[in-house]
């Protein structure tokens, strides 16, 4: 009969990595460029080698070209591994905008930069036009985190680590009058060099940095937001014994150094937990020993991926994904075991995902064109599941019997269409309905609710 759902999803091994191009010094970010007047297609890249040059990257044609050389003035990382050019992202209003940021280390008393520079239609930037934003002076060598990535609210976020050494020595994270440990978000469109979004969580705190977003991190190595729920996920390399990845909130304290994930470390028990929040997951150095934050896959070649959050490790390969759901994990698999030194996930325009091997490759998730797993009939459409008649306008089979509950829920002012499809009636196929207790539906029966908001038509709600 029509509308019976069979099968499962394809499991998340069904996934693997295709070599796009090799040959990069180091690579440690990819960016997916928007059009733009003079660049009519999605197949461009800007790419972050640590060496200290931003090469453009044009998929199509398989080339390459600088697009800004920094290897004069950024650290070297032959002689500090954790230095050199770190983070990139473009202004959200590319080309609007034609304004682009960068974090690096520099100088021989180590220093961090975050600077703006113009960049044109054609994506070359104007060397010349560097402008300062932030600069934090660093304690050691190490933990210069160096990701920056604009948020959904138009602000510019940026994560730093605990100034180095190992331990936080000088209890940096849990400072809030230093910007080391923490996650900053800075508003770069109001003032120069730049403003504080009145929204920040500290900004009237006389004891408190009004830059601070976030506490407690000791060294968020790569993160992003969701497109889809705005979520800002964030990996923070441990000290060693556990790696964490977090989903980081206006405010939130992670943690460190009264805590490596959710192990007390100083004091080593019986640590002060209170108003610390504990990570989404983690996993021990048996299984990786440095936490490369990803993405949550919105792309649509990968259907069993949808909704995943794809993270790494860079010393293993392991790549997981993890399911999140009302505030806990409700599932977590190893995706794939890779070869690749992961120094960082990309996402293009279309909300497909790919891996930067700092061994100088850049490799994409695609489907695995050679599954062991048994054919699933499991629909990935609403036309594949024969619940419909019609899909605009969205039209139920004839033998769907539409419901009401008692008590619906408030979803925002959506409306909400119920439908139930059963099997053909006979005496084994029956609903049971109780006052006090579960009813019971047949085997193969098929639910339906639809979600569908309002809108202005003219001077009609419809």
């Amino acid at each position: 009969f029509a509308c019976q759902i069979d099968g499962e999803p394809r499991p998340f091994q069904d996934v693997q990595l295709t070599e796009l191009v090799n040959g990069l010094d180091r690579p440690l970010k990819m960016i997916s460029l928007p059009k733009s007047s003079s660049a009519q297609n999605n197949s461009k890249f800007l790419i972050v080698e640590q060496t200290g040059k931003i090469q453009l990257f044009d998929l199509r044609s398989n080339s390459f070209k600088t697009s800004l050389d920094l290897s004069d003035i950024v650290t070297d990382p032959d002689t500090n591994p954790e230095g050199g050019l770190l983070g990139l992202a473009l202004h959200p209003k590319f080309p609007n905008v034609k304004r682009i940021f960068v974090n690096y280390t520099y100088g021989s008393k180590l220093k961090s930069r975050i600077a703006e520079f113009s960049i044109n239609d054609d994506f070359m930037i104007n060397r010349s036009s560097e402008k300062i934003i932030l600069e934090i002076v660093q304690p050691y060598s190490n933990h210069n985190g160096g990701d920056i990535v604009f948020g959904p609210d138009g602000y510019l976020y940026a994560g730093f680590g605990d100034g180095g050494s190992a331990g936080d020595p000088q209890s940096n994270a849990q400072n809030l009058k230093v910007l080391l440990g923490k996650m900053l978000r800075l508003d770069i469109d109001s003032a120069q060099p730049y403003a504080i979004p009145p929204t920040n969580p500290f900004v009237n705190n006389a004891d408190a940095k009004s830059e601070i977003f976030a506490l407690g991190l000791r060294n968020p190595w790569r993160f992003s937001f969701d497109r889809v729920t705005g979520d800002l996920w964030a990996g923070d390399v441990g000290q060693n014994r556990l790696e964490e990845i977090n989903i980081v909130k206006s405010g939130g304290n992670y943690g460190w150094r009264t805590m490596e994930a959710n192990l007390c470390f100083k004091p080593s028990n019986n640590c002060n937990k209170e108003g610390l929040i504990a990570p989404i997951t983690q996993y021990e150095r048996s299984q990786g020993v440095s936490v490369t934050g990803g993405y949550v896959y919105r792309g649509r070649s990968m259907p069993s991926l949808v909704g995943t959050y794809v993270y790494g490790d860079f010393q293993s390969g392991n790549i997981w994904g993890l399911r999140y759901q009302d505030g806990k994990v409700i599932s977590e698999t190893l995706l794939l075991q890779s070869s690749s030194k992961i120094s960082s996930f990309a996402e293009d325009l279309s909300g497909e995902i790919y891996v930067i091997n700092h061994e100088g490759s850049i490799l994409k998730f695609t489907q695995n064109s050679v599954s062991n797993q048994p054919e699933s009939r499991f629909p990935y459409k609403l036309s594949e599941t024969k619940c419909f008649t019609s899909l605009k306008p969205l039209v139920p089979v004839e033998s769907a019997v539409k419901y009401e509950v008692n008590s619906p829920l408030w979803s925002d002012g959506a409306i909400k269409d119920r439908f139930a499809v059963f099997p053909k009636s006979d005496s084994s196929h029956k609903v049971v309905a109780y006052t006090e207790s579960p009813w019971e539906f047949p085997n193969d029966s098929s639910f339906i609710k639809n979600f569908y908001l309002p809108q202005k038509v003219g001077n009609q709600i419809e």
